[in-house]
């Protein structure tokens, strides 16, 4: 593992560049990164990390139980669902 001084995409892609062993890259959606590893490492995966993967599902869940709400709420008759702490 390696803590880089700086988050420029100058710098990731010296890094990699250096690291032609890494076959795989595991980042966020952010665009500089991803241009960053395909120059510096043109045959490697790029993958999505697990903290964003996560957060996009639980983003997903979410926003589709706000949608069922209001059905679920006239099927039970109820216009409060109370929560249980």
């Amino acid at each position: 593992m390696a803590l880089l001084p700086d988050r420029e995409m100058a710098t990731v892609e010296a890094w990699l560049t250096t690291h032609p062993e890494i076959d795989v890259v595991s980042r966020d959606r952010g665009g500089g990164y991803g241009e960053a590893a395909a120059r510096a490492l043109p045959h490697a995966l790029q993958v999505a990390d697990r903290w964003h993967l996560f957060e996009n599902a639980s983003a997903a869940f979410l926003g589709a139980v706000r949608k069922s709400m209001h059905p679920i709420r006239a099927a039970i008759g109820a216009t409060i669902i109370n929560r249980i702490c």
